[in-house]
């Protein structure tokens, strides 16, 4: 069994409680509250994802080949869809209004249904250790890195474009992910079987929750002023 697996099996749960309080504190429905929801959801598929095929049918691989096989597709795709959706996120943030119009996220989504499509029949292998599976490698697995790489360029991009209105608090999840993004591929560039990147997710979201309470905050507080003025 990989070890690094309970830094997802943690993140299940602490993915949980933020749900949980997320959908107790903010009942208000906005274009970013649904994009957050939806970011918070799949990380929680993705950390499901990984923990079946690393603890469930990664322990004997050779039994479970075939359904690994599909499984470990997946995991590429979560991580474009989730990207894909970052992006759409830090657009909303970055909007005067927190809209986007919708030809743009069709635009976004018909991209990123193609590259997953294309990913999903690139080939990739797999490193086992006593029959154990450890970690894919291989073209698929590159695809997605390089893919992940221009999601990170083109975040910045839309931050550096409204740099006149830039608030470093609506951007913080953004340097979260750059950050910690960049630590996990040195360490993962020595050791590649540590699983840690869906984790990562799960505390870029809650940089991001934290971030959507402190709008929230603001907002009552200019209103509660304007009310008595």
């Amino acid at each position: 069994m990989n070890p690094t697996i309970f830094f997802s099996v943690c993140s299940i749960i602490y993915c949980i409680l933020l749900f949980v309080v997320f959908k107790m504190e903010n009942n208000k429905k906005n274009d970013i509250n649904s994009m957050f929801k939806f970011l918070l959801i799949s990380n929680f598929l993705g950390l499901i994802l990984e923990v079946i095929v690393s603890l469930v049918f990664g322990v004997h691989y050779e039994n479970y080949k075939y359904i690994l096989n599909i499984l470990i597709r997946l995991i590429p795709l979560y991580h474009m869809i989730w990207m894909a959706g970052f992006i759409i996120y830090i657009m909303l943030v970055s909007s005067s209004n927190g809209k986007i119009s919708k030809k743009i996220r069709i635009i976004v989504w018909a991209i990123v249904s193609l590259l997953c499509v294309i990913d999903f029949f690139l080939p990739f292998n797999v490193k086992l250790k006593n029959d154990v599976l450890m970690y894919s490698y291989g073209l698929s697995v590159n695809f997605v890195f390089i893919y992940c790489l221009a999601g990170y360029i083109i975040s910045l991009f839309i931050m550096f474009k409204n740099i006149n209105t830039l608030n470093k608090h609506k951007y913080a999840p953004l340097f979260a992910l750059i950050s910690s993004g960049t630590i996990i591929t040195m360490i993962q560039s020595t050791y590649p079987e540590c699983l840690l990147s869906i984790s990562m997710h799960t505390f870029v979201l809650y940089i991001a929750y934290i971030n959507i309470r402190k709008n929230q905050i603001q907002s009552i507080i200019d209103s509660k002023k304007t009310e008595k003025k």
